[in-house]
């Protein structure tokens, strides 16, 4: 009989441990279906998730069960808000969903441990904050052959973001310089674990001052690569292939199209793209001097007032809806269909 080692005492107590975790899984799992996301004024992020390191740092042969046994559906829906404010678009919807007990993978229960383990990594690194250069101009056949990477998909996700002139107020510009911003992310999540994330919005291409002014409504167009434009709120869920399609169809269209203040605007892009989601925003008009149209500011404040419906059910029926006004305040909501 070969002698009882060290090694083999840390075996047995791996063991009890594993135990004791799927202990603990069941009761948070029990506690996961009872989770509500909270409204607006209910919650605010920013504060650091605590998890222990010893549980999630383990040995050669301790397996680690569902990523349920260590978060909270509450805290797999306060990382994908902090993924969200960090432009981490991807991987926000991801944990969204898995903060509703769902997956991108058919009947799956739960996402795997070590995505949660690598994204709570990820998201505890310090944040670096740099001055946000200007948005670039870019090719949108250049930027939507992207998506055709020869891999087939496992998901699609979308994002409609808002910049607004004045952060929480139904304005359409700030004196005569800011008038805000709408944009999108589109994101194709591939079988292989690989995906593709690109976040754009529509210009004007100005050749002089008055172009794409209430004096000169209209201009060329351009879309601009805008992965590092900040904004106020943003709303995401999951969409469908044929959505997918129809968006980049969309893209190419607004391309050889001119802008428009009043009628075709960046705003208008958003609201286009939603409007294939399944998702309408409600209130986004307003006026100005010598014109009137959607805007970022009508927009950006009808999300915050969950002004919003689903036209279709094909989609999933939950969004991820974000605020943040300012960097020290951060809040989330998330609004279901009836």
């Amino acid at each position: 009989m070969q002698p009882f080692t060290l090694n083999d005492l840390c075996i047995v107590m791996n063991r009890l441990m594993l135990a004791l975790l799927v202990s603990l899984m069941v009761i948070k799992n029990g506690a996961a279906q009872t989770f509500q996301a909270p409204s607006c004024s209910q919650i605010t992020t920013g504060h650091p998730l605590l998890i222990g390191d010893s549980l999630l740092s383990h040995s050669a042969g301790l397996q680690v069960p569902v990523a349920a046994a260590y978060l909270s559906a509450q805290d797999l829906y306060h990382m994908a808000i902090k993924a969200a404010l960090r432009k981490k678009y991807a991987m926000a919807l991801r944990l969204f969903r898995a903060s509703m007990g769902g997956s991108l993978r058919g009947e799956q229960k739960h996402i795997d441990a070590s995505f949660v383990l690598s994204s709570f990594r990820e998201l505890d690194e310090p944040e670096t904050v740099d001055k946000v250069p200007p948005s670039r101009p870019v090719k949108i056949n250049r930027l939507l052959s992207s998506f055709q990477d020869g891999k087939k998909a496992s998901g699609y996700g979308l994002y409609i973001h808002v910049k607004q002139p004045i952060p929480g107020k139904r304005k359409r510009f700030k004196w005569f310089g800011t008038v805000g911003h709408s944009f999108i992310t589109l994101i194709k999540y591939n079988q292989d674990g690989t995906l593709v994330q690109r976040t754009f919005g529509y210009y004007p291409k100005k050749h002089f001052m008055l172009e794409a002014t209430p004096i000169i409504p209209f201009a060329s167009s351009d879309f601009k690569n805008d992965s590092l434009h900040t904004w106020d709120e943003s709303v995401g869920l999951f969409i469908t292939k044929v959505q997918f399609h129809k968006i980049i169809h969309l893209s190419r269209k607004y391309a050889r199209q001119h802008y428009h203040l009043s009628r075709r605007n960046c705003t208008d892009f958003a609201l286009a793209v939603a409007d294939i989601s399944g998702l309408k925003i409600m209130q986004t008009a307003g006026q100005w001097p010598l014109g009137s149209g959607n805007d970022p500011g009508d927009t950006g404040q009808s999300l915050l007032e969950g002004k919003i419906e689903f036209e279709s059910l094909q989609n999933a029926a939950d969004i991820l809806l974000i605020d943040t006004a300012d960097s020290s305040q951060q809040t989330s909501a998330m609004i279901k269909t009836p």
